[in-house]
C-alpha cells in the first residue's frame, strides 16, 4: 500500500462517519418504520396492532396490500387487510417488506443527473430477487430478509451520488483503465468502498446488524464473521445480477465468485442460468410495485 493509500486508510473511518451523518440529515426511515419494529420485537404485540399503526399512513397500507396481492406472492385468495397480510405474509416477513419500501421512498429525490437511477435500482432488485430464489434453495429461515438484503446491497452508492459523485467518477475511470472492481478502486481513491460506506449509514438507521453485514461483505463473504451464509447469498445474487444484463451502473471487474460462498450454498456457475429464469420473472412482476416511479419512467 502507497503513502497515499495508507493516509486515504486512516482517514476513512472519519470521512465515512461525516457522510452517514450528512446523508442522514437529508434521508432517513420513517418513524412508522421504528413504530412497526418495536412491535414487531415484542412477543405480546398482535397483528391487528400492528395494522393499526401501518393503516395511519395510507400511501404505505396501499402499497403493502398491493404487494400481498401481487403475483410476487401467489397467493389464491384478495388479502384486504393489513392484519390479514401479517396473518398470511408473517410478521417477519411484512416488516421487512416495510422496510424495503420505506428504503426506497428515502432516496426517491436524489436528483436524476447524478445517476442513472433506473439502472440502479433495476440492479438493486434484480439482486434482491436473486437473494430470496437462492435463500429459499438454502432453506434459509425468513427469506424475505434475504430480497430486503439484496435489495439494499448498494445503498453506499447513494450516498456517494449524492455527496461523492466527482470522486466516484474518478473511481469509474480507475476502474476501468486497470480492470477492478468498482470497490477495489474506491478503498484505493477514497480508503473506503461503497459497501463500507452502506453498512455504516444501515447501522446509523438502526436497522437489523444481518442487514449491516451483507451489505457490508457482499464483496467478500470469507470476511464476515456473523451471519456469512447470508453475506454469500447476497454475494451470489450480486453477481448472478450482473450477468444478467442488468449491470449496476457503476460495475466494472470480472464479477468472479468467491470460493466461500459457493461452499456455503453448495452452488456451481453452472446453475446460474436456471436461477436467473426463475429471477427474471419474479423481476418483471416486483419491479413496478416496489421501485419508484421516476425508476421505470424512461
Amino acid at each position: 500500500m502507497s503513502q497515499s493509500e495508507q493516509t486515504a486508510h486512516r482517514a476513512a473511518p472519519e470521512a465515512v462517519t461525516t457522510l452517514v451523518k450528512d446523508v442522514s440529515n437529508l434521508v432517513s426511515m420513517p418513524e412508522v418504520y421504528y413504530r412497526i419494529l418495536d412491535l414487531a420485537e415484542n412477543e405480546n404485540s398482535t397483528a391487528a396492532e400492528i395494522g393499526e399503526v401501518i393503516s395511519h399512513d395510507t400511501g404505505l397500507t396501499a402499497r403493502l396490500l398491493r404487494i400481498a396481492n401481487s403475483a410476487f406472492y401467489g397467493f389464491p385468495s384478495s388479502i384486504e387487510t393489513v392484519s390479514r397480510a401479517i396473518t398470511v405474509i408473517g410478521l417477519r416477513e411484512l416488516r421487512d417488506l416495510v422496510l424495503a419500501t420505506s428504503a426506497i421512498d428515502a432516496f426517491e429525490h436524489i436528483p436524476l443527473d447524478m445517476a442513472n437511477m433506473r439502472k440502479f435500482w433495476h440492479h438493486s432488485l434484480y439482486t434482491g430477487v436473486c437473494a430470496r430464489i437462492l435463500a429459499n434453495r438454502a432453506k434459509v429461515l425468513h427469506s424475505e430478509r434475504l430480497f430486503v438484503a439484496g435489495l439494499l446491497h448498494d445503498i453506499g452508492h447513494l450516498v456517494m451520488f449524492m455527496k461523492l459523485p466527482g470522486q466516484l467518477r474518478q473511481c469509474m475511470v480507475l476502474a476501468g483503465r486497470e480492470d477492478l472492481d468498482i470497490h477495489q478502486a474506491e478503498r484505493r481513491l477514497l480508503g473506503f468502498d461503497h459497501a463500507e460506506l452502506g453498512a455504516a449509514l444501515l447501522t446509523h438507521w438502526k436497522l437489523p446488524p444481518g442487514l449491516a453485514q451483507t451489505t457490508r461483505f457482499h464483496h467478500e463473504p470469507a470476511r464476515a464473521e456473523k451471519f456469512q451464509l447470508e453475506c454469500a447469498i447476497v454475494h451470489v445474487a450480486n453477481i448472478l445480477a450482473k450477468h444478467a444484463d442488468l449491470a449496476d451502473v457503476v460495475a466494472a471487474g470480472d464479477f468472479s465468485y468467491d470460493q466461500t460462498a459457493l461452499r456455503l450454498l453448495t452452488f456451481t456457475p453452472d446453475q446460474a442460468d436456471e436461477i436467473r429464469q426463475q429471477a427474471q420473472q419474479q423481476f418483471s412482476e416486483a419491479k413496478d410495485i416496489f421501485l419508484p416511479k421516476a425508476a421505470n419512467n424512461y
